[in-house]
């Protein structure tokens, strides 16, 4: 996928933040709703099921080939009660998604202002975000299309 192929290419990150808040049914309908897809951090694994085809996998350190080419080709990433640590984004976090506008909704000031405005911060309960964020547009066809020749050409687990 060349940079100019597809001009938005967006993706949810959903973190710990959102089980503390109780907006687990907000997130999955949120998700469903702009057809957006998903990487979860670690701790956020569990907020969509696996087999959900907008969970994409996690990303960073921890995390699956295609949830770090999905995150890495993204150019809207909006990031959902997590602090992005440094074993998602890796260091320095200039590396971290080059090309996307980031947008991080979180309780924690601090976690935010970490980021020293390469993110576009909203500290708030992130229940609350889920109310608020509209101007987001559905997933294109032909990013989800990409998503999913990723996912079938590097399986978590090869069938063999």
């Amino acid at each position: 996928m060349t940079s100019n192929a597809l001009t938005y290419r967006p993706v949810l990150i959903y973190g710990a933040g959102i089980h503390l808040s109780g907006a687990e049914q907000e997130a999955i309908d949120f998700a469903h709703y702009l057809k957006i897809p998903v990487c979860p951090t670690w701790a956020g694994l569990d907020i969509l099921p696996s087999d959900d085809p907008l969970h994409i996998g996690s990303f960073g350190t921890h995390g699956t080939r295609v949830g770090n080419f999905v995150v890495q080709n993204a150019t809207h990433i909006v990031a959902i009660g997590t602090r992005l640590d440094s074993k998602a984004t890796g260091t320095p976090i200039e590396s971290f998604a080059r090309k996307a506008y980031i947008s991080m909704h979180d309780i924690d000031q601090r976690e935010i202002d970490k980021f020293g405005g390469r993110v576009i911060g909203i500290c708030r309960d992130v229940k609350d975000s889920f109310k608020n964020i509209i101007a987001m547009e559905p997933a294109p066809k032909e990013w989800l299309d990409q998503i999913k020749t990723w996912k079938e050409r590097y399986p978590v687990v090869l069938p063999e």
